[in-house]
């Protein structure tokens, strides 16, 4: 509370409507914005007697901002019904909390939609990925060489003289152990069993007869097993580039 004073009459100037009385009781000025504090006392112009400023049973009226009793139902001040205005103001402050609740739920709300769409913008971005990955996976491949363009083609016509290539020189393992056992076969035919075919025992025989069967026809075995293999995939690719070619000259293009 904001207070003027002067100190020789003692006077306290408060800003409350109302008489000022001096000393003595007796009026000095008349319809003056303010009170008389004299002692600990405030005095105003019907003798009411008001609380001291900053008394603990004191309050601030909230229509005259004047300090009065607290459990008085009316301002000594102005007249005021304080519990009415406070009602009022508690109504406001409720009404207020109430309008800041509704907006931060309405900010919520619009928050939470938010989210929602942007959940829902993905979830259709992701089916629609999902459905360009379908229709990827499902795209017709060319039932026949002659759907294919002329540089797939020309392609594929590489590709497959390479692999034939490839098919061909892969055969030289197998060929190359083969022949190895034909020659140890050979060898042990030559030098062991031919010059001592009388003298050699049965164990001896035994030991010839395992080293020929445990080379030559493993080595056989597997090369006509490769061989068989190899030949279906050099036909295969033969055929592959014939008609490749024929396509080709036909549409001019070789």
């Amino acid at each position: 509370m904001r207070n003027m004073g002067d100190d020789e009459k003692n006077i306290k100037i408060h800003k409350i409507l109302g008489d000022v009385i001096g000393k003595d009781g007796v009026t000095e000025i008349n319809k003056l914005k303010g009170d008389l504090v004299q002692g600990n006392k405030y005095l105003i112009k019907n003798g009411k007697e008001a609380p001291p400023q900053d008394h603990p049973n004191g309050r601030d009226c909230p229509q005259c901002e004047g300090w009065t009793w607290k459990r008085t139902r009316e301002c000594v001040h102005c007249g005021c019904d304080i519990f009415t205005l406070d009602d009022e103001a508690d109504l406001k402050r409720q009404q207020e909390i109430q309008r800041q609740q509704e907006e931060l739920e309405r900010q919520q709300t619009i928050q939470r939609q938010k989210e929602l769409d942007i959940q829902e913008q993905l979830r259709i971005q992701r089916e629609l990925e999902v459905l360009e990955e379908l229709k990827k996976q499902n795209k017709k491949e060319p039932q026949t060489l002659w759907d294919v363009s002329s540089n797939e083609l020309l392609r594929e016509h590489e590709h497959c003289k390479k692999q034939k290539m490839d098919v061909y020189s892969k055969r030289f393992i197998p060929f190359a152990i083969t022949l190895c056992g034909f020659g140890i076969s050979i060898y042990l035919v030559i030098t062991l069993v031919l010059p001592n075919m009388f003298v050699l025992k049965h164990t001896d025989w035994y030991w010839i007869y395992a080293v020929i069967f445990g080379s030559v026809f493993p080595s056989a075995l597997w090369l006509n097993k490769v061989r068989t293999r190899d030949d279906k995939l050099v036909a295969y690719y033969k055929e592959r580039i014939e008609l490749i070619v024929h396509i080709l000259r036909i549409r001019g293009d070789l």
